[in-house]
């Protein structure tokens, strides 16, 4: 009977994978004939809360879909629909935390009933974080134990906070309306401080909008932001991880006519999610002998990560676009830029990061306005060192388009933002049982031929003694062994 048993609990953090797909609709305020003239349509949309329960997880949120109308003048469309979806998923409970964005796929208009309407798949992508509790066997009295040290990331909050953006300036023309608008927010550094986190960075915001003439005008603004948010469990030793999105942004204009001038008013809602992780050490028993009876072991496979944090990977990207434009055609400005398709694949030691971007661009035509979209392939790669990564958010940001006869060529900055991983596979002894007792042999010198490969604790297990008895007279082995060696035991008869 074993004696003085002792075990340990560590906190284990399990990613659940969550790969969603909802559908959407809404009716457009537009005529039944217009629909015909929509040159673009956009849905952004934001998930306001994400809810798990037993095996199964809701999230509520809003879309908002615009649609930009052609022909001789601009103008736009705008409507919104709440949404609410409810799935199941197996392996959460009510304490997961369940993380990710949304995108709106497949965006597009038709007519239903002599009604335009308005639709998209919504794919929500992300992963519910569980933690669990798991005990472990950790000592018992006269055993002989093999000890590994690996480092656990353990979560020990999340936290869910919504920030205000303002921002204000003018403009040295009149402006009488804003058609569509994009934000690429821009994550620079997070770090965790006493009971806080503070999350620094910028919103590239593009607006495009109609000048006191009627034409089509775009423009830029970068807004920079500091944020703090409270996080009791925070500390600057630990690893503080962000990520942010706008939830809602709103663009006002104010003319004044006298100064031939406008002033601009920007107020964003922007969402973010921080999580304080702990790289805990931990010592678990992966090997036990006794000297005198043989042991029955059960052993468990845990998977034990260690976080690396987040960094950022930017590739400027130049393609020429397999465009050519008539003569009477004019591009007016480039209109968006978003990735299409990503692909992470592990190759060797690096990562190779491939996909496409679709690029728009404002056109005018025999006096009408249009949108053309081109492909735009990319690719880079980022080393391994040993880690698993994984992309945390994805951003097209800085498009222009240069015009060089017929020829368009788009030149933009890609910015990925990718978690480091190191993950380990522990293979843990959870319980020990005494079994029967040891066969020793009664001379008192023996000789022992070990395998090839063998190490030292495989060696002494085999023989049911410590170290030491085997290294005080065999002090010239070397491990691994080659299998040919002949390794010497003296016994004391009594």
């Amino acid at each position: 009977m074993l004696k003085d048993v002792k075990s340990k609990k560590m906190q284990v953090t399990k990613y659940i994978p969550v790969s969603l797909k909802d559908a959407v609709e809404c009716k457009l305020p537009i005529l039944e004939e217009e629909i015909q003239n929509v040159i673009k349509l956009d849905a952004k949309a934001c998930v306001n809360q994400i809810v798990s329960g037993e095996n199964e997880i809701r999230y509520d949120g809003r879309v908002i879909f615009t649609a930009l109308l052609g022909g001789a003048s601009l103008k736009k469309c705008e409507m919104g629909v709440e949404f609410s979806y409810r799935h199941e998923l197996q392996g959460v409970n009510l304490d997961s935390n369940v993380l990710g964005y949304i995108n709106c796929e497949n965006v597009r208009a038709q007519v239903i009933n002599g009604i335009p309407v308005v639709s998209s798949t919504l794919q929500f992508i992300g992963e519910a974080l569980v933690n669990e509790d798991f005990e472990y066997f950790s000592d018992a009295e006269n055993l002989q134990l093999k000890k590994v040290q690996v480092e656990n990331a353990c979560v020990l909050e999340v936290i869910k906070k919504d920030f205000d953006l303002e921002d204000e300036f003018d403009l040295d023309y009149t402006v009488t309306e804003v058609l569509c608008h994009n934000q690429n927010v821009k994550v620079f550094e997070v770090n965790s401080t006493i009971g806080a986190v503070s999350i620094s960075g910028e919103v590239e915001l593009n607006y495009l909008c109609l000048n006191g003439e009627e034409k089509p005008v775009l423009d830029k603004r970068v807004i920079p932001f500091v944020f703090e948010t409270d996080a009791k469990t925070a500390y600057p030793e630990l690893l503080a991880e962000s990520s942010l999105f706008v939830k809602d942004a709103q663009i006002k204009v104010f003319v004044d006519e006298n100064k031939n001038k406008s002033t601009v008013s920007v107020i964003m809602k922007l969402n973010s999610v921080s999580q304080i992780i702990e790289n805990q050490p931990v010592y678990y028993v992966e090997d036990a002998f006794s000297c005198d009876n043989y042991l029955t072991l059960d052993k468990t496979a845990i998977n034990t990560y260690k976080s690396l944090g987040i960094k950022t990977i930017e590739k400027t990207v130049n393609h020429r676009l397999n465009i050519e434009f008539e003569k009477n055609t004019l591009l007016i400005c480039p209109l968006f830029a978003k990735i299409e398709d990503i692909e992470l694949v592990s190759n060797n030691d690096v990562y190779k990061i491939n996909g496409v971007i679709q690029a728009g661009m404002l056109l005018s035509a025999d006096g009408s306005y249009l949108v053309e979209t081109s492909l735009i392939p990319f690719e880079t790669s980022v080393e391994k060192d040993g880690c698993d990564l994984s992309i945390v958010d994805k951003t097209v940001c800085d498009l222009e388009l240069i015009e060089s006869g017929s020829q368009i060529t788009a030149n933009l900055t890609l910015r990925l933002r990718v978690k480091s991983t190191l993950f380990l596979n522990c293979n843990m002894v959870t319980a020990v049982d005494e079994g029967e007792m040891r066969v020793k042999s009664n001379s008192a010198i023996s000789v022992f031929i070990p395998k090839k490969g063998d190490t030292l604790w495989d060696v002494c297990k085999s023989l049911g003694i410590d170290e030491q008895s085997v290294l005080k007279v065999n002090g010239d082995l070397t491990f691994p062994t080659s299998g040919e060696e002949r390794i010497v035991i003296y016994k004391e008869l009594k």
